[in-house]
C-alpha cells in the first residue's frame, strides 16, 4: 500500500513539473507586456497564441487583426478586462487611425465603443468620461 501512495505522489509531481514547463513555455505575461490583467483573463483566452499574434499585429497598425481582435467575444468581468488591452491598443496606434477604418466602414464603430467604455473603467482615470479620452472615436 505505501508503494502504491509513493507511485501516485510522483505521478502527481510528474504532472505538476508538465504543466509547469508548458505554461512557461507560453508565457502569456511577456505577450501582454506590463498589462494588468487577470489571471483568470489568461486562463480564458480560448486560443492565447492567436490573441497575441492579433494584440502585437495590431499594435503594428494592422487593421485586419485589430478588426479581428475587436471581434474576439468575451462576457461578464473578462469583458472589461478586454476592453482594457483594445484601450492599450487605441493609445498606442492613435485614434485617427481607428476613426480611418470606422469611415472605411470596416470596423464596427458600436462594438469598439463597447470595449472602451469597458475598459475605460479599468484605466487609471485621467479622463473622467471615454468620450473626453477619445472624443474622435465618440464624435457621432
Amino acid at each position: 500500500m505505501l508503494d502504491k501512495n509513493k507511485h501516485l505522489v510522483f505521478i502527481n509531481i510528474y504532472v505538476l513539473i508538465i504543466i509547469s514547463c508548458l505554461m512557461l513555455s507560453c508565457n502569456p505575461r511577456k505577450c501582454l507586456k506590463n498589462l494588468s490583467v487577470s489571471d483568470q483573463f489568461i486562463l480564458n483566452i480560448a486560443d492565447f497564441e492567436n490573441y497575441c499574434i492579433l494584440y502585437n499585429q495590431s499594435l503594428l497598425k494592422d487593421e485586419k487583426s485589430f478588426n479581428e481582435f475587436l471581434n474576439l467575444n468575451f462576457y461578464d468581468g473578462l469583458y472589461y478586462e478586454h476592453g482594457y488591452v483594445i484601450t492599450t491598443i487605441v493609445d498606442s496606434i492613435g485614434e485617427e487611425i481607428l476613426t480611418n477604418w470606422i469611415q472605411n466602414s470596416k470596423l464596427d464603430s458600436v462594438k469598439l465603443k463597447l470595449y472602451l467604455m469597458g475598459g475605460h473603467d479599468l484605466r487609471p482615470k485621467k479622463y473622467k468620461f471615454v468620450e473626453h479620452r477619445y472624443p474622435l472615436i465618440f464624435k457621432d
